[in-house]
């Protein structure tokens, strides 16, 4: 996903609420913001997958900015700032 340094951590309006501390632990160490994902964003994903039908936590984040698609040339700089959220993400849930 590209798109809007944000993280959705919901869909259709429901969220692991045992979550939102480790997801807003994560926004934190991305520099990313917290957000609703709308229109097309909002439907069709893992995310909506494992919050409707397995009732577990889940999150889509929305890397880098720019125009779609993203050059490679930015991936560097993408990963630098999501690198310590990816690592640590799994010890947070």
């Amino acid at each position: 996903h590209t798109q809007g340094e944000e993280i959705y951590y919901q869909s259709d309006g429901r969220y692991t609420e045992k979550s939102i501390p480790a997801i807003s632990k994560l926004a934190d160490l991305m520099g990313y913001r917290l957000a609703v994902a709308e229109g097309l964003a909002a439907y069709g994903g893992l995310t909506d997958w494992c919050l409707q039908k397995q009732s577990i936590p889940a999150l889509t984040s929305e890397c880098g900015k720019g125009v779609n698609p993203l050059p490679l040339s930015d991936a560097p700089s993408i990963y630098h700032r999501l690198r310590e959220g990816l690592f640590t993400a799994p010890t947070l849930f």
